[in-house]
């Protein structure tokens, strides 16, 4: 929901640079050193499956304009609504245009160099990375802000600093599972003592929300009959399962004929096991997916997701 990030996570709208309100690059000068822990990140696989300008050619992420973001780089995402929008707001998540999709927020990353936003990510194993922030998942896109009011995993908010990693970024840190939060700090990883006398570590700390509802046996329907098998791909793309590999389960997969049906680039909405489109019974479903609700909620296990 990834900046289907990247945003650009996927899904924001590019302006041109005029359109843009006149910034300099000294203007907002970025508190080097600022740490920043308990980060929730997602990781959305190569520059084709990621977002806007994550080209994943150097070791690149999206961030949530919130804390982290306004440390490093300043400027507002600006565009998109102050509340959800409602209509067809939840074909936004999956990169519609039509509706109130039209009104997208615009990535402020939009013409800046690749290497402009330099972060220190570590893993909570210890292994750390410098990387480069190249996308935006704003607040204010219609999926975030429509998730983030309703109470919904997945929302990118202006409260909760979140990130989403090029699958080589993922992999320098020692794949780790998003259950472990990360720490980010600004700057590059060699630009940091390891021991600074100043501490400047800041804790994102967000308010607990209620559970959401466990999904409906009939909502599920698809997840319990079709998808049954795919629970033991939850893991990652990368895995096998007794129908072959599990990227068969991340993807809108033909399983009548046993073959792709739709890059995710150009898949219909409702071919999504949890989409409210889709029949329970339709041979051609992607049945896990971090863009969108999915059926590990149905299988009881947790999920995280960053448009």
């Amino acid at each position: 929901m990834r900046a289907q990030v990247v945003l650009s996570v996927a899904g924001v709208a590019a302006v041109p640079d005029w359109l843009l309100p006149v910034v300099h690059r000294d203007a907002h000068a970025p508190k080097l050193g600022a740490k920043f822990s308990g980060v929730e990140f997602t990781h959305c696989g190569t520059g084709d499956t990621c977002g806007g300008h994550q080209t994943c050619s150097n070791y690149e992420l999206a961030l949530s304009d919130a804390n982290i973001w306004n440390a490093l780089v300043g400027i507002p995402m600006s565009g998109g609504y102050d509340h959800c929008p409602g209509g067809n707001w939840e074909d936004c998540c999956q990169g519609s245009t039509a509706g109130v999709c039209d009104n997208l927020p615009a990535c402020p990353l939009d013409g800046k160099d690749a290497k402009d936003y330099p972060v220190c990510v570590k893993a909570p194993n210890g292994q750390q990375q410098t990387a480069y922030v190249t996308g935006c998942c704003p607040s204010r896109h219609p999926c975030n802000i429509c998730k983030t009011e309703l109470g919904q995993d997945g929302g990118c908010s202006a409260d909760k600093d979140q990130a989403d990693l090029c699958d080589n970024l993922w992999q320098a840190l020692g794949s780790p599972s998003q259950d472990n939060p990360l720490e980010i700090t600004v700057g590059s990883c060699d630009s940091v003592p390891e021991d600074d006398e100043q501490d400047t570590t800041t804790t994102t700390t967000t308010t607990p929300k209620p559970a959401p509802p466990t999904p409906s046996p009939e909502t599920c329907r698809t997840c319990l009959t079709m998808c049954a098998p795919c629970k033991a791909c939850t893991g990652g793309k990368d895995g096998t399962f007794p129908f072959g590999n599990c990227e068969k389960c991340w993807k809108c997969w033909d399983w009548d004929d046993d073959e792709l049906e739709d890059d995710d680039d150009d898949m219909d909405a409702e071919c999504d096991a949890m989409h409210k489109k889709h029949e329970w019974n339709d041979e051609e479903v992607r049945c896990i997916t971090d863009h969108f609700q999915d059926c590990r909620v149905c299988w009881g296990e947790s999920q995280q997701m960053l448009v």
